[in-house]
Formats: C-alpha cells, structure tokens, sequence
C-alpha cells in the first residue's frame, strides 16, 4: 500500500471515531421511536411514528448522567446509566452510553455486550446498531461490522452515520470498493460535510473503473 493511500486511510477512520463519539454521547431518550421496520429494508421507508411520553424523572436523570460524562465522572455516569437502564428496559439510550463510556475506557468486549443489550431493547434505535458496528470494528470483526451498520440503515435509511461508517468497513477492510462508493456517495447526498469526502469518492471512482472490464470496442482495437 502507498505511503499517499495509508495517509488517507487513516485519516478516514480517525475522523469516524470523532463523529460516532459527538453522535453518541448525546444519545436522548426521545430520539427512540418504535417502528414495525423489518429486519430487511423495506421498498418504500414507512412514516416515523410519533413520538413516545418520556416520564419527567427519566428525562432529568438521563440528562444528569449525561452531564457526568461531559465532565469526565465516568464511573458515576455509568452507575446512572445503569440504574435508568434496569428502572426503563424499553429504552435503548441509557444501554448505548453505557456502550460508549467502556468503548472510550477501552473495554471493548464489555461495550459490544452493552451495545447488544441496546439492540435488543430496540431493535429500531439506528443509533445502537451503528455503534454496536462501529465496536465490533474496532474489534476487527468486520463482516458482523457492515451487518450491524446494514441493519442501522434498513431501520433509518437517512441515518447519516451509518452510511459513513459502512463506507468505511467496505473500503478499508473488505476490499468491497463499488459497495463503499455507493454508502459514501449516500453519506454525501445525506449533506454530510467532511472537509476530505469529495477526495475519498474521488479515489473510489478511480479504483471502481479499474475493476471494469474493458469496452468491446478497447478489445476490437488492442
């Protein structure tokens, strides 16, 4: 691989870690709406419902344990978590922060733990199954990766993260370069604002014609 090619590469999975990051720490509860959304994308994206009643307690003490986790409280942000987690099961926020606060720490088997209890609190939370992808990544499980992101997308097809970090397993580690420009060139349509993202689909579109076969008429003239 070029020294031109690693740079960039590693550039993009750097600047993924920075958006799931921002993403998730500002999880909130009324962003988990229940959808009948199955497993497959469907043909044409249903309605998204409305929104759910959140009670006032559960509001306060998630934006409590969120602020814990602004200041660095770890430890304190996560027992929070865990006690919204175990007072409201339905919910998926407190179960994805959780996920976030041990990936950040490090504890990657216990973050992919706590992003699967998310999922299956919420299968539709696109936000637990994009980080449950981004996790299992990290832990160099990469096809179970691009399922998860898969997944985040047939709940939300306009969730922008996914679409991101799906490009991102696609290219980098699965060699899968039609498939990656297809999931960036929907992040871009999606209004995604990456200072590099043009160069990326750019360097795509030139590896992609390089898979083509030649025309009939290349072959009638060589």
């Amino acid at each position: 691989m070029s020294s031109r090619r690693s740079s960039e590469l590693s550039g993009r999975v750097a600047a993924v870690g920075l958006l799931v990051l921002g993403l998730g720490a500002s999880v909130a509860l009324h962003a988990e709406a229940a959808t009948d959304t199955p497993d497959a994308a469907p043909a044409v994206a249903a309605p998204p419902p409305p929104p759910r009643s959140y009670p006032a307690r559960a509001v306060a003490d998630y934006e409590r344990a969120l602020d814990l986790a602004r200041r660095g409280e770890v430890t304190e942000a996560e027992l929070e978590f865990g006690q919204l987690a175990a007072a409201y099961p339905q919910f998926a926020g407190p179960q994805i922060n959780i996920g976030l606060l041990r990936r950040k720490a490090g504890n990657l088997e216990a973050a992919e733990q706590a992003l699967r209890l998310a999922t299956e609190r919420n299968p539709n939370s696109a936000t637990a199954w994009t980080e449950l992808g981004v996790t299992l990544r990290m832990l160099g499980r990469f096809e179970p990766a691009a399922e998860a992101h898969q997944r985040a997308i047939a709940v939300d097809p306009n969730h922008a993260a996914a679409h991101r970090n799906l490009g991102v397993v696609l290219d980098l580690y699965l060699d899968r370069p039609v498939e990656a420009l297809a999931a960036f060139e929907r992040y871009r349509d999606l209004g995604a604002t990456d200072r590099q993202l043009s160069a990326w689909i750019a360097e795509l579109k030139q590896r992609v014609a390089r898979l083509q076969p030649p025309s009939a008429a290349t072959e009638e003239g060589s």
